[in-house]
């Protein structure tokens, strides 16, 4: 329950949302909302609680339902490790944006200039304070789309050049194609070992292999995970292994790059206990 709970709140840590985010499936060192819209959240959050217990009760439950929507769209995130997950945490995005709009509209109308009473006497200090009311929305409308378009311009710029090398990373560009020129070496072999610091290797080899199911499986030895995923060490010739012990300045034979250029896999040749061993290594 405190894994849970601590897990839970971390997505609503200010940190998380505006400032360091989730490197491992983000842009590192960004926050996953706009800064500008921190205050609108705010606000929307205070005028979506009034609106909870004030509303009519014809409106009522569908502030409630959008409350609600709110405190749960975490909840199947929190209940896995590690938290905070950006990719897990989408489903809070539409709720958190209604709740920026929320906030907007709230703000718009605390600018909006109000009629004065019927048996009011009309004043220059009435004028002049109607006069400010709208200049106020002028402006605050402005300062909106001005702060919106700067940080958005270089939360997308930094899209652009940053979050490629995430995307490289996170989903193992390169690795598959480095798999299938193993494949392909390891008649020449008595055994393939692949570097178990990748995530889910054998995957790429049931890809690249194309063995049918049955056979497939009487060849996995898999470790059962008991609150996490199962880890598969062999399939048939093909070990996962730290490799971090075989030496690296042994003979290369095949260079894998991503498709940004930078190396991936290298494919290079080991000789152990009369054993000759293809060694899959993972550079990134």
């Amino acid at each position: 329950m405190n894994a849970w709970a601590a897990g839970y709140a971390s997505y609503w840590s200010p940190e998380f949302l505006y400032l360091t985010g989730n490197a491992a499936n983000g842009i590192a060192g960004r926050g996953v909302e706009l800064i500008v819209t921190a205050p609108l959240a705010l606000a929307g959050s205070v005028a979506l609680a009034r609106r909870c217990w004030t509303a009519c009760a014809a409106e009522r439950p569908a502030w409630w339902l959008l409350a609600v929507a709110l405190l749960i769209a975490p909840l199947p995130a929190s209940l896995m490790n590690a938290s905070p997950h950006l990719t897990r945490a989408i489903a809070a995005a539409p709720g958190y944006a209604l709740l920026v709009g929320i906030g907007a509209a709230a703000l718009w109308a605390t600018c909006k200039p109000r009629k004065p009473p019927i048996n009011a006497h009309i004043t220059k200090h009435i004028h002049t304070f109607a006069s400010i009311r709208v200049n106020s929305r002028i402006i605050f409308l402005a300062a909106i789309i001005i702060a919106l378009l700067a940080e958005g311009g270089v939360r997308y710029t930094a899209f652009l050049r940053e979050f490629p090398l995430t995307v490289e990373r996170k989903y193992q560009d390169g690795v598959y194609e480095g798999i299938k020129l193993a494949v392909a070496y390891a008649p020449q072999f008595d055994e393939v070992w692949i570097d178990d610091g990748l995530a889910f290797p054998y995957i790429y080899v049931l890809a690249a292999r194309a063995l049918p199911p049955a056979e497939a499986q009487a060849q996995i030895e898999v470790a059962r995970g008991f609150l996490t995923f199962n880890t598969v060490r062999r399939i048939g010739p093909y070990r996962f292994v730290d490799v971090k012990p075989v030496p690296t300045n042994i003979p290369t034979l095949e260079a894998v790059p991503t498709s940004l250029g930078r190396p991936r896999i290298i494919l290079q040749e080991w000789h152990e206990t009369g054993r000759r061993v293809l060694v899959v290594r993972s550079v990134q």
